[in-house]
């Protein structure tokens, strides 16, 4: 397994692209992992029963199904829930659906990729885990610390400093 500290999280067309900063060479690497962002539906049965048949019909591979979840206010609710494979198009699905059903509520479909990733491995910015790759897809993702821990491990940073060749004027702009 190689170990190392998690710098981004950006979706690709099939999962996500993670950027790790490996331990052993101290370089910035990207490894592919499949993950499928999931977003929710509220309504009537019979209108999720139609947004259901629309989305079965969309070009994208999404994966559908019921579920029973605990809401805030209303307590436990029927929902559909809808997996999507690439997660470059959860918000045009997403928002295909609104369009089409105003009357439906979706839940978790403004959760920011990242933090929806990290949830899901409990995974945070540079957050040090271990990783099993094979070739560059990560097939297991463990965390080595939590968000808690008091002294997290630092990752080896480097810094770059850019200074302007040319005077500074009074107005605070620079003059070549």
């Amino acid at each position: 397994m190689r170990s190392g500290w998690l710098l981004d999280v950006y979706a690709a067309s099939a999962g996500v692209t993670v950027w790790w900063l490996d331990k052993r060479s101290g370089q910035r690497r990207p490894f592919r992992h499949q993950f499928t962002p999931t977003f929710y539906v509220a309504g009537r049965p019979k209108l999720l029963r139609a947004a259901w048949r629309f989305l079965r019909q969309r070009p994208e591979k999404l994966h559908l199904s019921r579920q029973t979840r605990r809401e805030l206010f209303q307590g436990t609710i029927d929902l559909l829930a809808v997996g999507v494979s690439n997660p470059t198009h959860l918000q045009p699905v997403a928002f295909s659906v609104r369009r089409r059903y105003p009357q439906l509520t979706l839940y978790n479909v403004d959760v920011p990729l990242p933090l929806r990733y990290g949830a899901t491995y409990d995974l945070f910015p540079l957050c040090y885990a271990r990783l099993k790759v094979e070739g560059e897809q990560i097939v297991e993702v463990v965390p080595s610390e939590n968000r808690w821990h008091l002294k997290p491990s630092a990752p080896p940073l480097r810094t770059l400093l850019v200074e302007p060749e040319g005077a500074a004027r009074a107005d605070g702009y620079i003059a070549f």
